[in-house]
């Protein structure tokens, strides 16, 4: 639990790093408080319809709009904890253009539609990855080692 209120504590800090075990615990625990409100939207009847978006919880719409910035700025960190920028958060959008020209040529789109699906499946594979790679030891281009090698430690910010 302390490892998800450790990602609020950060609200909004793109910079520094972030181990492992904080993006993944984080991570874990949306996934199941995620699971938790969508029961709870269904049995409490509680749904909102847009047009063309039908049966969408509200708890899990409120629920998800309040740990977006936590969830983007942990796993900018986690990156950074690799030594690669947070920006390679976007590569796996990228492909979609192929998949948008392969929806506007008619001859060739639907090949472009499955190499763009493709490219966007492997590089949110490569993404993966990359979160789940052990960080840098001691100090990198990011900032200090948040496994407290280099006078930082992670706990520090745990028993505040």
């Amino acid at each position: 639990m302390n490892w998800y209120l450790l990602a609020f504590k950060k609200y909004g800090t793109f910079s520094g790093r972030s181990r492992r075990q904080e993006y993944w615990m984080f991570f874990l625990f949306n996934i199941i408080v995620s699971i938790v409100l969508a029961l709870l939207d269904q049995l409490l009847g509680l749904k909102l319809t847009f047009e063309g978006i039908n049966n969408t919880g509200i708890l899990g719409v409120i629920y998800s709009l309040a740990t977006f910035v936590p969830g983007l700025s942990i796993a900018v960190r986690r990156l950074h904890d690799t030594n690669r920028s947070g920006w390679f958060l976007l590569l796996p959008i990228a492909p979609y253009i192929l998949v948008i020209l392969g929806l506007i040529l008619r001859g060739f789109g639907s090949i472009l539609i499955i190499i763009g699906g493709l490219a966007v499946l492997g590089l949110a594979i490569l993404l993966i990855v990359w979160l789940a790679t052990e960080g840098t030891s001691g100090e990198n281009q990011f900032g200090p080692d948040p496994k407290g090698t280099d006078g930082f430690s992670t706990n520090e910010l745990l028993d505040n």
